[in-house]
């Protein structure tokens, strides 16, 4: 019997969809989450009682006799989520939120490199003014033609996808 002669299977890259990297984002916080939890939860939790409330956890974070073994452990977890970013967007060009549904983060200038990697992800860092960068990124995706962050305008990066379309050859 003859096979067919069908198309290969074409694709093309285009941006990502926003729900899809919110989607991916959410995907690798709760992968996070899971991960420090077993690492540092009964750290935390000999640290904090479940009986207070979050503004009384906030001011013990201020008091500085309290916190510094909490503040110090916060300070890892947040490195440790910085370098899981970093690393596997820079190694693999993306996460394992964004391998499951399909996006990668490419640069818009040249090949992807290291200070591309470390500016896109230095919002994560808990130092000075760089949490703003984290909460300004949704604004600047909903609201920029290119769909873009600020930490990928900054990084000259983008999140891209890998439509498929056609069929394979039989």
């Amino acid at each position: 019997m003859k096979s067919l002669n069908l198309p290969k299977e074409k694709t093309f890259v285009g941006p990502a969809l926003t729900w899809k990297r919110i989607i991916a984002f959410i995907i690798d916080i709760i992968i996070l989450d899971i991960v420090f939890s077993f690492a540092f939860g009964w750290l935390i939790n000999s640290s904090i009682s479940s009986e207070i409330s979050f503004s009384q956890t906030y001011e013990m974070m201020n008091n500085a006799a309290d916190s510094s073994e909490l503040k110090t452990v916060f300070l890892i977890i947040f490195l440790l989520a910085f370098v899981y970013f970093y690393k596997l967007e820079k190694i693999y060009g993306q996460t394992i939120g964004k391998k499951i549904l399909n996006i990668y983060v490419v640069s818009t200038k040249e090949k992807f490199i290291w200070w591309q990697a470390f500016l896109r992800n230095v919002g994560l860092l808990p130092l000075l003014f760089l949490p703003v960068i984290l909460l300004a990124d949704p604004f600047f995706m909903a609201f920029s033609r290119s769909g873009q962050t600020l930490s990928e305008i900054l990084s000259q990066t983008k999140s891209v996808e890998v439509f498929k379309y056609g069929q394979e050859v039989i």
